[in-house]
């Protein structure tokens, strides 16, 4: 998983190589210090959930 905060995501982009976040990473910070779901597919990502049923739902919607 991402790291929560973009302090966090600094350290963890350094491991893996990567000189930035991908588009899809970036702005994607937990929501009140809780564990939050994004659900994307294809160029689309849902509303941060910090309810994973909540997230599962949005993407059921989708299909």
């Amino acid at each position: 998983p991402r790291p929560p905060t973009a302090a966090g995501l600094d350290g963890w982009l350094d491991r893996l190589g990567l000189d930035e976040a991908p588009p899809i990473w970036k702005g994607r910070d937990a929501e009140d210090g809780a564990p939050t779901v994004y659900v994307c597919e294809g160029f689309t990502c849902s509303p941060p959930r910090t309810d994973v049923d909540a997230a599962l739902s949005w993407l059921d919607d989708r299909a």
